[in-house]
């Protein structure tokens, strides 16, 4: 107090290092930029199509690629959690590569 500070971490998605995931309280959705899984390259995972809009996101309504269920490992060696995630892919431009809700 009184900051109000970004939290942005490091996580391995995939067995990919990825930089720059914004950790957001207040999303109520795991979120992956479409150019991040291109960069990614993933073969074997199963994309699911998704019809809901995400509202507030960027300010206007956004209508998402689908979803994608992969292995998210936050933490160290010594102290790791791994989670099958559920990530909502959004093709548009953003500062950060995914954003945890």
């Amino acid at each position: 107090m009184p900051h109000n500070d970004a939290l942005v971490i490091q996580a391995r998605v995939a067995n990919y290092v990825i930089m720059r995931v914004f950790v957001d309280s207040g999303s109520y959705v795991n979120v992956i930029f479409k150019d991040v899984l291109v960069q990614m390259d993933l073969q074997g995972y199963h994309f699911e199509s998704v019809e809901t809009a995400l509202f507030g996101f960027a300010g206007n309504v956004v209508y998402p690629e689908g979803e994608i269920v992969l292995p998210l490992t936050l933490g160290s060696r010594d102290v790791k959690k791994i989670v099958m995630t559920t990530f909502t892919v959004v093709d548009s431009l953003s500062s950060y590569n995914i954003i945890l809700g």
